[in-house]
Protein backbone atom coordinates (compact mmCIF):
# COMPACT_ATOMS: atom_id res chain seq x y z
CA UNK A 1 0.00 0.00 0.00
CA UNK A 2 2.89 2.34 0.77
CA UNK A 3 4.35 1.75 -2.72
CA UNK A 4 0.98 2.51 -4.32
CA UNK A 5 0.70 5.80 -2.42
CA UNK A 6 4.20 6.79 -3.51
CA UNK A 7 3.37 5.97 -7.14
CA UNK A 8 0.18 8.05 -7.03
CA UNK A 9 2.10 10.96 -5.52
CA UNK A 10 4.68 10.85 -8.30
CA UNK A 11 1.97 10.81 -10.98
CA UNK A 12 0.29 13.85 -9.41
CA UNK A 13 3.55 15.79 -9.23
CA UNK A 14 4.41 14.99 -12.86
CA UNK A 15 0.93 16.02 -14.02
CA UNK A 16 1.09 19.33 -12.17
CA UNK A 17 4.52 20.04 -13.62
CA UNK A 18 3.34 19.27 -17.15
CA UNK A 19 0.33 21.59 -17.05
CA UNK A 20 2.28 24.36 -15.33
CA UNK A 21 4.89 24.19 -18.07
CA UNK A 22 2.33 24.64 -20.89
CA UNK A 23 2.09 28.38 -20.50
CA UNK A 24 2.28 31.43 -18.28
CA UNK A 25 -1.52 31.73 -18.19
CA UNK A 26 -3.42 30.30 -15.26
CA UNK A 27 -3.74 26.54 -14.77
CA UNK A 28 -7.27 25.43 -13.88
CA UNK A 29 -8.48 22.12 -12.48
CA UNK A 30 -11.67 22.26 -14.56
CA UNK A 31 -11.04 21.72 -18.28
CA UNK A 32 -11.82 24.43 -20.79
CA UNK A 33 -14.61 23.25 -23.10
CA UNK A 34 -14.09 24.89 -26.48
CA UNK A 35 -16.97 25.54 -28.86
CA UNK A 36 -15.02 25.46 -32.12
CA UNK A 37 -13.57 22.32 -33.74
CA UNK A 38 -10.54 24.29 -34.88
CA UNK A 39 -8.82 27.34 -33.42
CA UNK A 40 -9.18 30.74 -35.06
CA UNK A 41 -5.88 31.99 -36.42
CA UNK A 42 -4.82 35.66 -36.49
CA UNK A 43 -1.97 36.64 -38.79
CA UNK A 44 0.11 39.70 -39.63
CA UNK A 45 3.26 39.50 -41.72
CA UNK A 46 5.18 36.44 -40.54
CA UNK A 47 3.57 36.48 -37.09
CA UNK A 48 0.52 34.47 -36.13
CA UNK A 49 -1.30 33.02 -33.13
CA UNK A 50 -4.48 31.06 -32.60
CA UNK A 51 -7.34 31.33 -30.12
CA UNK A 52 -10.09 28.89 -29.20
CA UNK A 53 -13.09 30.03 -27.15
CA UNK A 54 -14.93 28.14 -24.42
CA UNK A 55 -18.54 27.14 -24.95
CA UNK A 56 -19.97 30.36 -23.49
CA UNK A 57 -16.97 32.49 -24.53
CA UNK A 58 -16.01 33.34 -20.94
CA UNK A 59 -12.59 31.73 -21.38
CA UNK A 60 -10.18 31.24 -24.23
CA UNK A 61 -7.02 29.32 -25.00
CA UNK A 62 -4.32 31.18 -26.93
CA UNK A 63 -1.48 29.35 -28.64
CA UNK A 64 1.58 31.34 -29.63
CA UNK A 65 5.10 30.22 -30.47
CA UNK A 66 4.50 26.69 -29.18
CA UNK A 67 3.03 27.79 -25.84
CA UNK A 68 -0.58 27.75 -24.64
CA UNK A 69 -2.12 30.40 -22.39
CA UNK A 70 -5.49 30.18 -20.69
CA UNK A 71 -7.31 33.49 -20.47
CA UNK A 72 -10.55 34.79 -19.01
CA UNK A 73 -12.86 37.41 -20.50
CA UNK A 74 -12.23 40.90 -19.11
CA UNK A 75 -14.16 44.15 -19.21
CA UNK A 76 -13.46 46.26 -22.29
CA UNK A 77 -14.81 49.60 -23.46
CA UNK A 78 -14.95 48.17 -26.98
CA UNK A 79 -14.08 44.92 -28.67
CA UNK A 80 -13.25 41.61 -26.98
CA UNK A 81 -10.55 41.42 -24.31
CA UNK A 82 -9.18 38.34 -22.52
CA UNK A 83 -6.55 38.31 -19.76
CA UNK A 84 -4.67 35.54 -17.93
CA UNK A 85 -5.24 35.17 -14.18
CA UNK A 86 -1.90 36.78 -13.36
CA UNK A 87 -2.33 39.55 -15.94
CA UNK A 88 0.79 38.58 -17.87
CA UNK A 89 -1.01 37.69 -21.12
CA UNK A 90 -3.57 39.94 -22.82
CA UNK A 91 -5.56 39.31 -26.00
CA UNK A 92 -7.65 42.13 -27.46
CA UNK A 93 -9.67 42.24 -30.67
CA UNK A 94 -11.44 45.32 -32.02
CA UNK A 95 -13.02 45.96 -35.42
CA UNK A 96 -11.34 42.99 -37.05
CA UNK A 97 -7.81 43.56 -35.72
CA UNK A 98 -6.18 41.76 -32.80
CA UNK A 99 -3.15 42.16 -30.58
CA UNK A 100 -1.36 39.82 -28.18
CA UNK A 101 0.73 41.03 -25.27
CA UNK A 102 2.93 38.71 -23.19
CA UNK A 103 4.85 39.86 -20.10
CA UNK A 104 4.37 43.50 -21.08
CA UNK A 105 5.70 43.00 -24.61
CA UNK A 106 3.42 43.45 -27.65
CA UNK A 107 4.34 40.27 -29.53
CA UNK A 108 1.62 40.57 -32.21
CA UNK A 109 -0.22 43.72 -33.27
CA UNK A 110 -2.68 44.52 -36.06
CA UNK A 111 -3.40 40.87 -36.81
CA UNK A 112 -6.47 39.84 -38.81
CA UNK A 113 -8.38 36.58 -39.00
CA UNK A 114 -7.05 33.91 -41.31
CA UNK A 115 -9.94 31.61 -41.96
CA UNK A 116 -13.23 30.89 -43.64
CA UNK A 117 -16.16 33.09 -44.47
CA UNK A 118 -17.58 32.73 -40.94
CA UNK A 119 -14.51 34.60 -39.69
CA UNK A 120 -14.53 37.43 -42.23
CA UNK A 121 -15.45 41.10 -41.74
CA UNK A 122 -18.75 42.40 -43.15
CA UNK A 123 -20.27 45.87 -43.42
CA UNK A 124 -23.66 46.13 -41.72
CA UNK A 125 -25.33 49.55 -41.66
CA UNK A 126 -22.01 51.21 -42.37
CA UNK A 127 -20.23 49.47 -39.48
CA UNK A 128 -17.53 46.80 -39.73
CA UNK A 129 -18.60 43.53 -38.13
CA UNK A 130 -15.86 40.97 -37.53
CA UNK A 131 -17.34 37.51 -37.21
CA UNK A 132 -15.62 34.89 -35.12
CA UNK A 133 -17.01 31.45 -35.83
CA UNK A 134 -20.10 33.14 -37.25
CA UNK A 135 -20.76 35.40 -34.25
CA UNK A 136 -20.13 38.99 -33.20
CA UNK A 137 -21.17 40.91 -30.11
CA UNK A 138 -20.50 44.57 -29.33
CA UNK A 139 -21.86 47.25 -27.02
CA UNK A 140 -24.32 49.74 -28.47
CA UNK A 141 -22.27 52.43 -26.70
CA UNK A 142 -19.21 51.91 -24.48
CA UNK A 143 -20.30 50.68 -21.06
CA UNK A 144 -23.83 49.85 -22.19
CA UNK A 145 -25.48 46.59 -21.19
CA UNK A 146 -27.32 46.58 -24.52
CA UNK A 147 -25.52 44.54 -27.13
CA UNK A 148 -25.52 44.42 -30.91
CA UNK A 149 -25.45 40.73 -31.79
CA UNK A 150 -24.69 39.57 -35.33
CA UNK A 151 -25.03 35.89 -36.18
CA UNK A 152 -24.52 33.55 -39.08
CA UNK A 153 -28.00 32.36 -40.08
CA UNK A 154 -27.15 30.08 -42.97
CA UNK A 155 -28.77 29.28 -46.33
CA UNK A 156 -25.32 29.48 -47.88
CA UNK A 157 -24.82 29.13 -51.61
CA UNK A 158 -21.36 28.20 -52.88
CA UNK A 159 -20.86 29.63 -56.35
CA UNK A 160 -18.54 31.87 -58.37
CA UNK A 161 -19.79 35.40 -57.66
CA UNK A 162 -17.09 37.41 -59.43
CA UNK A 163 -16.24 35.32 -62.49
CA UNK A 164 -12.69 34.41 -61.46
CA UNK A 165 -13.34 30.68 -61.37
CA UNK A 166 -13.09 30.35 -57.57
CA UNK A 167 -15.98 29.33 -55.32
CA UNK A 168 -17.35 32.21 -53.28
CA UNK A 169 -20.20 32.10 -50.74
CA UNK A 170 -23.52 33.94 -50.47
CA UNK A 171 -25.54 33.54 -47.27
CA UNK A 172 -27.63 35.31 -44.64
CA UNK A 173 -26.68 37.07 -41.40
CA UNK A 174 -29.03 38.25 -38.66
CA UNK A 175 -28.51 41.24 -36.40
CA UNK A 176 -30.26 42.18 -33.16
CA UNK A 177 -29.72 45.66 -31.78
CA UNK A 178 -31.38 45.40 -28.37
CA UNK A 179 -35.03 45.80 -29.39
CA UNK A 180 -37.55 43.25 -30.60
CA UNK A 181 -36.34 43.30 -34.19
CA UNK A 182 -34.30 40.58 -35.87
CA UNK A 183 -32.89 41.99 -39.10
CA UNK A 184 -31.84 39.67 -41.94
CA UNK A 185 -29.03 40.62 -44.33
CA UNK A 186 -27.84 39.07 -47.56
CA UNK A 187 -24.03 38.97 -47.59
CA UNK A 188 -21.27 37.48 -49.70
CA UNK A 189 -17.76 36.26 -48.98
CA UNK A 190 -15.35 36.52 -51.90
CA UNK A 191 -12.60 33.89 -52.04
CA UNK A 192 -9.20 35.55 -52.56
CA UNK A 193 -5.57 34.53 -52.18
CA UNK A 194 -5.51 36.37 -48.85
CA UNK A 195 -8.65 34.64 -47.56
CA UNK A 196 -12.34 35.49 -47.61
CA UNK A 197 -13.36 39.13 -48.01
CA UNK A 198 -16.82 40.03 -46.70
CA UNK A 199 -19.32 42.21 -48.52
CA UNK A 200 -21.73 44.92 -47.56
CA UNK A 201 -24.98 43.58 -46.14
CA UNK A 202 -28.22 44.01 -48.08
CA UNK A 203 -31.22 44.30 -45.72
CA UNK A 204 -33.87 41.74 -46.60
CA UNK A 205 -36.22 42.67 -43.78
CA UNK A 206 -37.18 42.47 -40.11
CA UNK A 207 -38.38 39.12 -38.73
CA UNK A 208 -38.85 37.59 -42.16
CA UNK A 209 -38.79 33.86 -42.97
CA UNK A 210 -35.79 33.12 -45.23
CA UNK A 211 -36.27 30.42 -47.82
CA UNK A 212 -33.72 29.38 -50.45
CA UNK A 213 -30.65 31.12 -51.87
CA UNK A 214 -29.89 30.08 -55.44
CA UNK A 215 -28.24 31.12 -58.67
CA UNK A 216 -30.68 32.99 -60.90
CA UNK A 217 -31.92 30.84 -63.77
CA UNK A 218 -32.67 33.86 -65.95
CA UNK A 219 -30.74 33.32 -69.22
CA UNK A 220 -29.42 36.89 -69.26
CA UNK A 221 -28.29 36.92 -65.62
CA UNK A 222 -24.55 36.43 -65.09
CA UNK A 223 -23.38 35.57 -61.55
CA UNK A 224 -26.69 36.79 -60.11
CA UNK A 225 -27.97 35.36 -56.82
CA UNK A 226 -31.64 35.11 -55.89
CA UNK A 227 -32.57 35.38 -52.22
CA UNK A 228 -36.08 34.02 -51.55
CA UNK A 229 -38.00 34.76 -48.36
CA UNK A 230 -41.47 35.23 -46.89
CA UNK A 231 -42.58 38.65 -45.61
CA UNK A 232 -45.73 40.46 -44.46
CA UNK A 233 -47.87 43.02 -46.24
CA UNK A 234 -47.45 46.62 -45.12
CA UNK A 235 -50.74 46.64 -43.22
CA UNK A 236 -49.93 43.48 -41.21
CA UNK A 237 -48.49 43.66 -37.70
CA UNK A 238 -45.10 42.16 -36.88
CA UNK A 239 -46.89 39.51 -34.82
CA UNK A 240 -48.38 38.08 -38.02
CA UNK A 241 -46.36 35.17 -39.39
CA UNK A 242 -44.75 36.10 -42.73
CA UNK A 243 -46.58 34.43 -45.60
CA UNK A 244 -45.98 36.55 -48.73
CA UNK A 245 -43.28 35.13 -50.96
CA UNK A 246 -40.65 37.58 -52.18
CA UNK A 247 -37.38 37.37 -54.08
CA UNK A 248 -34.52 39.79 -54.61
CA UNK A 249 -31.90 39.41 -57.35
CA UNK A 250 -28.43 40.59 -56.33
CA UNK A 251 -25.07 40.75 -58.09
CA UNK A 252 -21.81 41.33 -56.25
CA UNK A 253 -19.60 44.19 -57.43
CA UNK A 254 -16.08 42.97 -56.53
CA UNK A 255 -14.46 46.42 -56.72
CA UNK A 256 -16.35 47.77 -53.69
CA UNK A 257 -17.96 44.55 -52.36
CA UNK A 258 -21.42 46.06 -52.68
CA UNK A 259 -24.56 44.31 -53.90
CA UNK A 260 -26.17 45.61 -57.08
CA UNK A 261 -29.91 45.01 -57.49
CA UNK A 262 -30.85 43.27 -60.75
CA UNK A 263 -34.40 43.42 -62.04
CA UNK A 264 -35.82 39.93 -62.65
CA UNK A 265 -37.13 40.91 -66.11
CA UNK A 266 -33.98 42.81 -67.11
CA UNK A 267 -33.50 42.47 -70.88
CA UNK A 268 -29.83 43.49 -71.05
CA UNK A 269 -26.77 41.60 -69.85
CA UNK A 270 -26.15 41.64 -66.07
CA UNK A 271 -22.39 41.33 -66.51
CA UNK A 272 -20.61 44.38 -65.08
Amino acid sequence: MKNINVFIGIVIIVAIGYFAFRGNGSVREDPVVMNTPDPITFVTGDQEFSITYSENADRAMVEYSGMEYELEVARSASGARYVSADGSVVFWEHQGEAMLEIEGVMVVEGATVKGGYKDATYQINGESVQLINGYSESEVVPGSATKIVTRYFGNELVTDLDGDGDDDVAFILTQETGGSGVFYYAVAARNTDEGYVGSDGYLLGDRIAPQSVEVSSHPRHVNVVMFNYADRSRDESMSTPPSIGKSVYLKLVPEDMQWAIVEPDFEGESAL
